[in-house]
C-alpha cells in the first residue's frame, strides 16, 4: 500500500480536504495558532485520493506563548506539528510517521538550525530534532535518503 503513496506540498482543493478531514475524524482548521507561522504543509496520495496530511509550524521568538512552550535559556526554534493524521486504512502503514521525518526534514531546512523543540500533534508531545536525527531517516521514504 505505502509503495504508491506520494507525499506533496500542492493542497487539494477545499472540498477534497473537507471530506479527508472528515474521514481522519479531525475538525477543520484555518489558522496557525497565535504566534505561529506555517513552515511547510505535506498531503499524501494514493493514486488520486487524499490519505495523509500534516503541518509544521514555527512559533516567533517574541510570541506571548514562547515562555510556556520553552526553556527561557532555549536559544533554538520550537516548532508545532499539527493536523498529523491519515485515514483510518492507512494508520498501520507507516504514512504518520513518514509525514513526520518529511515535515521535520522541511523544517530543518527552511528554519536554518541545528536543533529545535518540537511540539507533536494533539498531545504537544515534545521532540528534539536531533534526537529524531539520531535515530536515522526512515529508509522507504525516498525524500530522505
Amino acid at each position: 500500500m505505502s509503495d504508491t503513496i506520494d507525499l506533496g506540498e500542492i493542497p487539494p482543493d477545499d472540498e477534497t480536504r473537507d471530506a479527508f478531514l472528515l474521514a481522519a475524524g479531525q475538525p477543520p482548521k484555518a489558522r496557525a495558532p497565535e504566534g505561529f507561522r506555517g513552515v511547510a504543509a505535506l498531503w499524501a496520495w494514493d493514486r488520486d485520493m487524499l490519505v495523509g496530511q500534516g503541518v509544521v509550524l514555527e512559533l516567533h521568538r517574541r510570541a506571548v506563548a514562547r515562555p510556556r512552550l520553552a526553556p527561557a535559556d532555549w536559544p533554538h526554534p520550537v516548532g508545532l506539528v499539527e493536523l498529523l493524521c491519515v485515514i483510518p486504512e492507512y494508520r498501520e502503514s507507516g504514512l504518520e510517521e513518514r509525514l513526520l521525518r518529511a515535515l521535520l526534514h522541511r523544517f530543518r531546512i527552511r528554519v536554518p538550525c541545528r536543533d529545535a523543540l518540537i511540539w507533536v500533534g494533539e498531545a504537544r508531545v515534545p521532540v528534539l530534532l536531533s534526537t529524531l536525527d539520531a535515530l536515522g531517516p526512515d529508509l522507504r521514504d525516498r525524500l530522505l535518503r
